[in-house]
């Protein structure tokens, strides 16, 4: 019962992000979505590491994915060299109010402005995936408008596409059983939940 099992480490690559990305690009199309808008820190970042590989470390983010697969990332400062690893073509946006307090602010650029120069627009609609959905009879009010994301990041995206266009998104990706993140794609992601179901066994041994 104790013993260790070391079970290889499984690393994806630009197959596998590129099965997620067509699933994501299908499920905006069949929803009628422009644009997918991801948020995620350190604690909430599994969503968008999913689609690109992509760690928040210790600054917020955005992934923003169009139905035409363009990919964008707005990040703070440290934010940057997190993208490098990401193995697809990405636009990569500084925005330093994701940065830690005390951190430069001399490039700063409104928000808004960014997600403009994405292709956000008063003719887009957007997903807008946090880290959780909400279930209409639990809610006490409209479950697509109920949104777990800064209001800040809200304000700017209601700013540059009007709110009855932008819903919550994050049932499309973790809702069971249809979200895209509960559905297995390879035998290789098998193997990936094995490895880490070991690693985490034997952390706790």
């Amino acid at each position: 019962f104790l013993a260790e099992v070391d079970a290889p480490r499984v690393e994806f690559g630009l197959e596998d992000y590129e099965q997620r990305l067509d699933a994501l690009v299908q499920r905006l199309k069949e929803r009628g979505k422009t644009h997918a808008v991801f948020y995620g820190d350190r604690e909430h970042f599994a969503t968008m590491h999913y689609f690109s590989g992509f760690d928040c470390r210790f600054e917020e983010a955005l992934l923003v994915i169009g139905a035409d697969r363009r990919a964008s990332f707005v990040v703070g400062n440290e934010g940057i060299s997190q993208t490098y690893p990401v193995p697809y073509p990405v636009d990569v946006y500084l925005y330093q109010n994701f940065s830690f307090q005390g951190q430069p602010r001399d490039k700063q650029e409104p928000l808004p402005t960014i997600l403009k120069k994405i292709g956000i627009g008063a003719d887009s609609t957007v997903g807008l995936v946090g880290f959780k959905y909400f279930e209409p009879e639990t809610i006490g009010g409209n479950a697509e408008r109920t949104y777990d994301v800064p209001a800040y990041i809200l304000d700017a995206l209601h700013e540059v596409c009007p709110p009855q266009q932008v819903t919550n998104f994050t049932r499309e990706i973790t809702g069971f059983p249809g979200g895209i993140r509960m559905q297995l794609r390879s035998a290789k992601e098998i193997a990936w939940a094995e490895a880490a179901g070991n690693l985490s066994a034997s952390a706790v041994q």
